[in-house]
């Protein structure tokens, strides 16, 4: 089951526009090398034996979840534009935070600061056009939201494995994908792959780990 952020419309998927933006990379094909073009003038020539290269295949994987995830983040927040959209993930929010204001009655408080906060941090239309002191006082606040959002966090899992919030969650991903689906025709086919790519980036990353457990270093793979 996709996690879904209570405070950050876009992750409901696992991709956030800030997200989308960093990962914002053209991945081009690179160029043969010469050994490879001497290869490809002699089909009849001897090839030597080379073995797959996992790291190389999934850095490939990295770049090309990059490109889904940013196509992907783009058809959601259209998506979120839409008001059955917008009214399902209301309802989801206001049930989810009452399960955690019922499993601990102090993150009320902290629930209503960080919605606060992020209405604040919303009205900035563009924050490189502040002025150092407004762009300070901006930091500071996003500062405060985040360590507002990472103590909520852990109560936010707990509650999400409530079933009544698993099957408000389950609903509420069916109504997101449906108006992808309305947004972009093609929204499935790139969730299919990008689910596709993930599973073999783990197997990938398992098969190095069986290889050298104590020698091969971990790429950063992002929480999908």
């Amino acid at each position: 089951m996709r996690q879904t952020s209570i405070f950050i419309i876009s992750a409901l998927f696992g991709i956030t526009a800030a997200t989308a933006q960093e990962w914002a990379v053209e991945a081009e094909p690179a160029p043969p090398t010469g050994a490879q073009q001497g290869q490809q003038a002699d089909p009849w020539g001897a090839q030597p034996a080379t073995e797959p290269d996992p790291m190389a295949e999934m850095q490939q994987i990295q770049m090309q979840l990059q490109q889904i995830s940013a196509q992907l983040s783009q058809v959601q927040q259209q998506a979120f534009q839409l008001q059955e959209v917008m009214d399902a993930f209301a309802a989801y929010e206001q049930q989810l935070r009452a399960k955690m204001v019922d499993l601990s009655p102090d993150a009320a408080d902290d629930i209503e600061t960080a919605e606060e906060l992020v209405e604040e941090l919303r009205a900035v239309q563009d924050p490189n056009l502040l002025s150092p002191e407004e762009a300070e006082e901006f930091q500071e606040k996003y500062m405060v939201f985040q360590q507002t959002v990472q103590r909520l966090q852990p109560l936010e899992q707990q509650a999400s494995q409530d079933p009544e919030i698993q099957a408000a969650q389950q609903e509420l991903e069916v109504i997101v994908t449906q108006a992808m689906d309305d947004v972009s025709p093609e929204a499935s086919d790139m969730m299919d792959q990008r689910d596709q790519l993930i599973q073999r980036y783990l197997e990938l990353e398992q098969q190095q780990q069986r290889q050298a457990p104590a020698e091969q270093p971990m790429l950063d793979f992002p929480d999908m």
